[in-house]
């Protein structure tokens, strides 16, 4: 009778079909005296997923995970993502946010239902100016690094969701709406805060606004319109 030689790969596949997520435990204790190195690798060639919380800890084979509306599949208290790591799921549910996301609306949206920590990875993000971090009432609020995009999120959304009550404070409300509306046309090229109030300024009054320059400076100030590297 001819003895079947089974490779890694098939084995982790016939172990997979009796446990559908596993640790690293689990595996190994499944395959018995495979080493390591070989069992990653031969996970990476399956393309395998890891959980994005509890340190990538748990493992399971494309086509075991059904990834929900939000590209979430969670078993017991593992997490996948079809976006891979919480480094790149954090990164992509930012930049495709339409006004961007605080650090609540991302636990309340998305991972209320698991134990995880963002914030940490978060600041990694930020740090390595891969997202950006804008305060805006008291919270943080983490947009996308393209300038194009942040100022779309942050300035677009955000403000417009507060205009009102800052525009019933002033005598003339239509001059804060066009002083926005100006800086969203120009923020991609503002320095600093100082140029870009009067980048802003001077765009208002060759464009016919009549306006005072203080009044830009405030709304510059009220939603805390300065970019990140200036």
């Amino acid at each position: 009778m001819a003895i079947v030689i089974l490779t890694i790969i098939e084995r982790l596949k016939l172990l997979f079909n009796k446990q559908p997520v596993m640790d690293m435990k689990d595996i190994n204790t499944g395959l018995g005296d495979i080493p390591r190195e070989s069992i990653c690798r031969s996970l990476k060639e399956l393309k395998h997923h890891s959980s994005c919380n509890l340190s990538g800890r748990y493992h399971a084979l494309p086509g075991t995970p059904v990834f929900d509306e939000n590209g979430f599949w969670k078993h017991g208290n593992a997490l996948f993502s079809k976006h891979g790591s919480l480094t790149k799921t954090l990164r992509h549910l930012i930049n495709v946010s339409a006004k961007g996301l605080t650090l609540s609306e991302l636990n309340d949206l998305y991972f209320s239902k698991v134990e995880i920590n963002l914030f940490d990875t978060l600041k990694n993000l930020v740090n390595k100016k891969e997202i950006q971090r804008s305060q805006y009432n008291g919270n943080y609020v983490y947009t996308s690094i393209d300038p194009a995009k942040h100022a779309a999120q942050l300035i677009e959304t955000r403000i417009k969701e507060s205009v009102i009550t800052f525009t019933t404070k002033v005598k003339d409300p239509v001059k804060v709406v066009n002083i926005l509306l100006t800086i969203i046309d120009h923020y991609a090229t503002f320095a600093n805060k100082d140029t870009a109030v009067e980048e802003v300024y001077q765009a208002l009054i060759y464009n016919g606004f009549r306006v005072r320059r203080d009044l830009v400076e405030r709304v510059f100030e009220r939603y805390n319109i300065v970019k990140k590297n200036s």
